[in-house]
């Protein structure tokens, strides 16, 4: 076993599996209390995790996981019983005595323990990608929030499609899946490898054919888009998953070499991811950074801390002329005022889906730029919230076995210019405020014209210019 610690912060809220967990290599600032067994996978592209997100022991989800697997007797597996006890006791946020685990462990953990605690289990094949992204409202009605570019569905659904039925695998009838919960319709699309939909698009109803989940290439993470707007140049931000850093440097780049000087980052559904990638793309927007710019501090149960600070990054980027260019994420500012001779300004769209990670970079902003500089915007009027931290531990004598657990709480620091400016707060429940006055949710197949990003063009253009 590896003594690493890993600073894991992610959210889960669709059938991606955006749990990526990336050595960071945190200092702890006690070392005598590491964890002796933790451990870590590449979140979702190693494995096909199988959740068993209703409880740590005991429970089962009938026909939503791959393997058909039946944990129905682990109840009688006393060293696995005894190991995860040992270990939730060790090493989970809160603590819990032997009686409350005993207790909990015949009724299900889910009722105490957080929704990001659970046992993984892998049949160690690979998982496959998914190409379609949904949002579910208060009444489960399924939004396509976003369909990849290298997906079989990228010519079949667009953004803003409303989700009526779906077919699986060798189903032959249609599902009605109007008022399934989340939980089960993210298992249902998880677990199967093909399905068909049937949506809704503006009064038109569409279906597909059975397709595969599979898709060959990386999605690309970020890209950049002119908008109509004069000075303004759109970025987004899908995840902070393995590979962002590079390519969000790759559309800051060409942002930079765009002639705006406004540049409006889209956040919203970005769920988080990585730390180290949180580093890196945060250095970008830190004005005189160094190397002790601390992004995110973990704290576990007893108080040690792991600080992770912004992180240098370069990449080799493809000019106009086809020739290659040395791109490097120091203060995006600097390069926007040497090549437009204006200020660099910034307008972020967030929403109630963006969390953990995209959270903690909203909140370096607001610590390391100057509230001059930059706008807030969103399509709901907080994000999501999530302030914990997970960590993978292999189970002895069980390697297809995962305890995927919450071991601490990560900090921000607070708001330039603020008495608490140097003080570490956590936001988890909480959030950030937006502003979303006159603001809708709206998805469309050109993302430019929705009204969340129209908005965000004519507040940075009224309030920068």
């Amino acid at each position: 076993m590896d003594n690493n610690i890993e600073d894991i912060f992610s959210f889960n809220y669709d059938n991606n599996d955006n749990n990526h967990y990336n050595n960071d290599n945190n200092n702890y600032n006690n070392n005598d209390n590491k964890p002796n067994k933790l451990n870590t996978f590449s979140g979702g592209k190693a494995l096909i995790i199988v959740a068993i997100i209703v409880a740590i022991l005991g429970v089962f989800l009938v026909g939503f996981f791959v393997g058909q697997s039946s944990y129905s007797g682990i109840a009688k597996d006393q060293p696995l019983v005894e190991e995860v006890y040992n270990l939730v006791k060790q090493y989970y946020i809160e603590d819990i005595t032997r009686e409350e685990f005993n207790v909990l462990f015949s009724a299900g953990l889910t009722s105490v323990l957080d929704r990001y605690t659970g046992i993984m289990v892998s049949n160690g094949q690979p998982s496959p990608e998914y190409g379609l992204s949904f949002k579910l409202d208060e009444y489960s009605v399924k939004t396509i929030t976003s369909v990849k570019s290298a997906s079989q569905f990228s010519n079949k659904i667009m953004r803003g499609d409303v989700v009526l039925g779906i077919k699986f695998d060798n189903d032959t009838e249609w599902k009605d899946i109007k008022h399934l919960n989340e939980n089960t319709f993210t298992e249902m699309v998880k677990n199967s490898r093909q399905m068909a939909l049937k949506v809704d698009r503006a009064g038109e109803i569409i279906t597909t054919d059975l397709l595969s989940k599979n898709f060959l290439g990386r999605e690309k993470l970020s890209t950049y888009m002119d908008t109509p707007y004069d000075g303004v140049g759109y970025v987004n931000l899908l995840s902070f998953d393995d590979g962002s850093a590079d390519d969000f440097l790759s559309s800051l780049y060409r942002f930079s070499v765009s002639g705006n000087n406004i540049l409006l980052l889209d956040l919203r559904d970005n769920p988080g991811g990585s730390s180290l990638e949180l580093s890196m793309i945060t250095k970008n927007f830190i004005p005189t950074a160094n190397s002790n710019d601390v992004v995110i501090r973990i704290k576990d149960k007893y108080g040690k801390y792991s600080d992770t600070r912004a992180k240098s990054q370069s990449i080799n980027e493809f000019n106009v002329n086809g020739g290659s260019v040395m791109m490097n994420n120091n203060y995006i500012g600097d390069k926007i005022a040497k090549n437009t001779g204006k200020p660099f300004k910034m307008v972020i769209v967030a929403n109630d889906m963006s969390a953990s990670a995209a959270e903690a970079f909203i909140g370096n902003i607001k610590h390391y730029m100057n509230p001059n500089d930059y706008l807030l915007l969103g399509e709901s009027n907080r994000t999501f919230g999530k302030g914990i931290a997970q960590g993978d531990f292999r189970l002895d004598g069980y390697p297809n076995m995962v305890l995927h657990m919450t071991i601490g709480k990560y900090y921000v620091l607070g708001e330039y210019g603020t008495s608490e400016a140097n003080e570490f707060t956590n936001i988890h429940g909480i959030g950030y405020g937006l502003d979303n006055t006159n603001i809708k949710y709206e998805r469309k197949a050109n993302i430019l014209e929705e009204d969340a990003i129209i908005k965000a063009c004519e507040r940075a253009l009224a309030t920068f210019n």
